[in-house]
């Protein structure tokens, strides 16, 4: 999916990026609530978000107004998998990063990580505004590579090129990214880097998603298809996941029942494991210890 930042005019501060809408209507739904030190919140400022208001204005107002929870949701089920399996130097890549300040909040509060992310664009420009934010002892640890995620073999070269350590502990985190990936693609990636560890945030069936509620994700995706270039959605169950990418398995899968609960300590809008459309499950190779 196409991501590139508006240009800015020449009255705009140089050190705020204003996003494309897709980028920016993902962050206008996490909003302030998913990061919490004070870093990622700096990084944040530096992004204008105004691209994204027209989405954010028609989901909130044609489809489904709490559509909120739902990024809230999968953010924090995302970092809760990161602190669980953390150890000291750990290595962790982050598929389709484009601005979102994850790998800020993980430096911020972890800084013996090294993390890589990629993504096919605007990874220099992050770079230099996540430069802006954080030590110059922890910029050091962040890496943003420029590449597209079907060249997974590019990926490999130039995940070495900047340090990366293949006989290291990884993490591999795919979150937004993997319904915009091929089964295909995301086996070849997953098996090229070969991580200890995936965390991957996916998107269900139609079919195994109550009826009412899968009208809301079919709404969202055939509105954003409107104005962007969206490649065909990939939907994923968890014994397609394993199927998929055996010899890894599912070692914990959260249902977005389940990341409600654990976000908020109640359900108030996904009472049952077929209302939600998105889950967030955690992947290690066969026979590997698990924290």
């Amino acid at each position: 999916m196409k991501d590139t930042p508006v240009k800015e005019n020449n009255n705009q501060k140089k050190d705020i990026v204003k996003l494309s809408s897709t980028s920016a209507l993902v962050l206008l739904w996490a909003k302030h609530d998913c990061y919490q030190t004070s870093k990622a919140q700096l990084f944040l400022e530096k992004l204008d978000l105004e691209a994204g208001q027209y989405f954010y204005k028609k989901v909130e107002q044609d489809i489904w107004q709490h559509y909120s929870e739902v990024i809230k949701n999968r953010k924090y089920g995302i970092f809760q998998y990161v602190k669980k399996h953390m150890q000291k130097n750990l290595q962790i890549i982050i598929a389709g990063a484009g601005f979102d300040p994850l790998s800020i909040e993980i430096l911020s509060i972890y800084p013996n990580v090294t993390i890589f992310e990629i993504d096919r664009e605007n990874m220099e420009q992050k770079f230099n505004l996540a430069e802006k934010c954080l030590s110059a002892a922890k910029i050091k640890k962040l890496n943003c590579i420029t590449c597209d995620l079907e060249q997974e073999k590019q990926i490999e070269q130039k995940l070495i090129d900047k340090g990366w350590d293949k006989n290291s502990p990884t993490l591999f985190i795919f979150e937004g990214i993997s319904y915009y990936l091929s089964a295909k693609n995301l086996k070849q990636l997953v098996f090229t880097v070969n991580p200890d560890y995936l965390i991957i945030e996916f998107l269900k069936p139609s079919a195994l998603i109550k009826k009412e509620y899968a009208a809301i994700p079919n709404q969202v995706f055939s509105l954003i298809k409107t104005k962007c270039d969206l490649p065909n959605i990939e939907t994923y169950y968890q014994k397609k996941l394993n199927k998929n990418l055996k010899p890894y398995e599912i070692i914990e899968c959260l249902s977005m029942k389940d990341l409600e609960y654990k976000r908020t300590t109640k359900n108030k809008f996904f009472t049952k494991e077929n209302s939600g459309w998105i889950e967030v499950a955690m992947l290690a190779k066969k026979n590997l210890k698990h924290n």
